[in-house]
């Protein structure tokens, strides 16, 4: 089963889950180079302080900022939105903030099915197709299996970035691996969506984010 008609969000939505890929995408292009041959001491010394600049650590369980809590809550203040590091928890912040403004009523997606030999066992065995709420929810269940991916990817690269003797292939691969889950979460979304969404990001652009609103976004008038 394809969407053929993806659900949207409201502008602005998506910008601080594209601001952790970008960091992310300068976190990768830093560890390959920490793994190419004859790269010397002093040169990966500074690497691997300037992926410290963007890779926050864990959170020790003492700040409040990253504790589970509502996301409307963990997303009050604009200041946050602009925090230019990479965490686990900011991407899931950031990732249920944009899934949690999807509109699914009002713009109703579609869908269509592209196998005909699964379509012809699934109406045997269900007596008949599945209907969109169905579909919607693999869709969001599909998103969080990613989203929840590249979390546990990026924690594990900042445990490799922060520990005593540092694997560099490791934590290449880490990143590597959390930015492709992070594509296939993108590749969720419509295509022209995400194109004007990173152009707001390219540009400085920040979401409005009060903790008054709903999931702690305010959509433009």
């Amino acid at each position: 089963m394809v969407l053929t008609k993806k659900p949207t969000a409201p502008r602005g939505a998506l910008i601080p889950a594209l601001q952790q890929r970008i960091l992310l995408e300068e976190c990768i292009s830093s560890s390959r180079s920490l793994v190419q041959p004859n790269q010397e001491v002093n040169d990966k010394n500074q690497i691997l302080e300037k992926l410290k600049t963007i890779v926050a650590p864990l959170p020790d369980g003492t700040s409040t900022l990253f504790r589970q809590q509502p996301i409307k809550l963990g997303l009050e203040a604009e200041p946050f939105a602009n925090q230019q590091y990479l965490q686990g928890n900011v991407v899931r912040v950031a990732m249920n903030l944009y899934t949690s403004n999807l509109r699914l009523e009002n713009d109703l997606p579609s869908y269509t099915v592209t196998d005909p030999a699964w379509k012809k066992s699934y109406i045997r065995q269900n007596d008949g197709l599945p209907d969109i709420a169905k579909v919607l929810q693999a869709d969001m269940d599909l998103r969080d299996l990613y989203r929840n991916s590249i979390v546990t990817y990026l924690d594990d690269a900042s445990a490799e970035l922060y520990s005593n003797d540092v694997d560099f292939v490791e934590l290449n691969q880490l990143l590597v691996q959390a930015a492709e889950q992070f594509d296939l979460w993108l590749g969720r979304i419509d295509d022209a969506e995400v194109k004007v969404e990173l152009q707001s990001v390219l540009e400085g652009k920040t979401p409005k984010i009060y903790k008054s609103y709903y999931a702690g976004f305010v959509p433009p008038k």
